[in-house]
């Protein structure tokens, strides 16, 4: 429905882009003493993420399809296409990091996983301080995105929506779907102490497949994109050998690949990306990925031998205040209330 209702033109120029992790979806789980962690400054609130999308939009930015901007039907062969807007608007790329809901985050106040409400909607579920479930669109940035574009239609071209990154050594959007997890996710599980999962059959397993893959016909349906940030979410790959890669993204396809069909985009875990020459990414080009994202504060994309490169800027209550996102939004705008209202906490 929003497809072309305005003029565009050619757009040659920076393309912003901007990463965000799982969301704070219970700020008193968050920040409340009794559960207060220090690593909440690398997530941020719901609040946060919607107030900043209110920024852009405001500005003039407008969602863009990665993608757009190649054509990859020459699987040798990356052609650069021009992108096009509506008139007025600048482009944005919107990437969610790693949604596999690892145990580690449950303090920070992230959801636990996804689901699908009755109206077939992609929510996020999550434990409130008093131990209830909530089930929320407005929980996690996806519901928030959708829920921001049906508000302003004009927000998007093309029904593009965001890129979410999933690796799968722990789980897949809070779900165990392979074995290989198993032992990962029981181990962070205990670490904060909460009960192993146990007596996993092959049926549950399947269940959990089933589920996942329900989830992502919807996101897929409504504009979203996938991509790997590789199986165990390797926190240097720049520094990391060939066969341990290797190995990675075998364990990647073997045990999540299919849940997500084609998948041509490979989102490098901290943006410790891997030169387009180097041996290790030609094998990942190779395995068909043909656009790669690292990490940077300032707006960067470059076409290389058969790929895209693209900078991502990490948006965390750490960085928000960079001088360098002011063209975006607003920081004093963008913080929400609720990390400051407990005099007990600390934020770093």
């Amino acid at each position: 429905a929003t497809s072309h209702t305005s003029e565009v033109t050619e757009y040659r120029g920076k393309i912003e882009c901007i990463c965000v992790r799982s969301l704070i979806a219970d700020t008193d789980v968050a920040f409340a003493a009794r559960y207060h962690s220090s690593n909440t400054s690398l997530y941020l609130t719901g609040k946060e993420f919607e107030s900043i999308l209110e920024n852009l939009y405001e500005r003039g930015y407008v969602l863009v399809d990665v993608e757009d901007l190649i054509d990859q039907s020459d699987p040798s062969y990356l052609l650069e296409r021009n992108l096009k807007v509506p008139k007025g608007k600048k482009p944005l790329i919107v990437v969610i990091e790693d949604l596999q809901y690892s145990a580690s985050a449950y303090n920070c106040g992230t959801c636990r996983r996804l689901v699908l409400n009755d109206e077939n909607q992609v929510c996020g579920e999550y434990k409130n301080s008093a131990g209830e479930t909530i089930v929320s669109r407005t929980a996690e940035a996806i519901g928030l995105l959708d829920v921001f574009v049906e508000r302003h239609p004009d927000f998007t071209y093309d029904g593009a929506k965001g890129i979410i990154s999933v690796s799968g050594h722990e789980a897949v959007f809070g779900y165990v779907v392979a074995a290989g997890e198993l032992e990962d996710r029981n181990a962070a599980l205990s670490a904060v102490n909460l009960p192993q999962l146990t007596n996993i059959t092959n049926d549950d397993i399947d269940f959990a497949r089933d589920t996942v893959t329900q989830i992502v016909n919807v996101l897929k349906d409504n504009g979203w994109k996938f991509a790997s940030c590789t199986y165990s979410y390797i926190q240097d790959c720049r520094n990391t050998e060939k066969e341990v890669l290797v190995d990675d993204h075998t364990k990647w396809m073997d045990q999540i690949g299919s849940l997500f069909g084609e998948v041509h985009i490979l989102v490098y875990p901290n943006g410790n990306y891997i030169y387009g020459t180097d041996d290790r990414a030609v094998y990942f080009k190779n395995r068909g990925f043909r656009i790669f994202f690292g990490g940077g504060a300032t707006p960067y994309h470059i076409y290389g031998d058969n790929y895209l490169f693209v900078d991502r800027a990490m948006m965390s209550y750490k960085t928000l205040n960079r001088k360098a996102y002011e063209n975006l939004f607003d920081y004093t705008q963008i913080i929400d209330p609720a990390r400051t209202k407990n005099s007990d906490q600390a934020q770093g």
